[in-house]
């Protein structure tokens, strides 16, 4: 943890320290939640994978035309609650997007694929098509990617090869190529 604000973990917090964290704020593990831009940097998530646990549409709505309006101009459109074997806490990210939060409403708000994802699990990771100092996006192309797999896919992705995705994450392993324009959807894996 950085000393200068003892409210910062980052992704290379030790269990210790988080620890430590949640003795100081009178918490319990199971009640931190970080937030991503907040609490920590966009750039220590860059292309890592998090299993998705619930969305906070953050009062956004979706009409029958697919047109999305905002609760606020100036909040993100919603937020995705988050976790990985890579933290020591859950995350929550903010959908900046039109179109990630158009991806996450389209397979979380309905019944058939929202059946699904309590069966399997929801992956997504951050990977801006241009990306920017501080991990930022330097384009208007939307940044979070989607796929449906079998449980168990992020926990074995993150412990192949002696942990190696953990300081080299390749989410293309999982995820394929990644699609910034055109039709851009939740991928479903091929192994279902």
């Amino acid at each position: 943890m950085k000393e200068e604000n003892s409210d910062i973990i980052t992704i290379t917090t030790t269990q210790e320290e988080l620890n430590q964290y949640i003795k100081a704020k009178g918490t319990k593990k199971s009640d931190v939640i970080l937030e991503i831009g907040r609490d920590f940097p966009w750039n220590e998530i860059v292309n890592h994978v998090f299993r998705v646990l619930d969305f906070d549409r953050n009062g956004t709505t979706l009409d029958k035309n697919f047109h999305i309006k905002a609760k606020s101009f100036f909040k993100p459109y919603g937020y995705l609650l988050a976790e990985s074997p890579i933290m020591n806490a859950r995350i929550k990210f903010p959908i900046i997007h039109k179109d990630d939060f158009y991806l996450a409403s389209s397979v979380l708000d309905k019944p058939e694929f929202a059946k699904l994802i309590d069966s399997e699990e929801l992956l997504v990771t951050y990977s801006p098509k241009v990306l920017r100092t501080k991990g930022l996006s330097g384009s208007p192309h939307h940044v979070l990617h989607y796929l449906i797999t079998p449980k168990g896919t992020i926990d074995n992705y993150y412990s192949f090869n002696n942990n190696i995705h953990r300081g080299n994450p390749e989410p293309q392993k999982l995820f394929g190529q990644f699609v910034y324009e055109g039709e851009i959807r939740v991928r479903v894996s091929p192994d279902l």
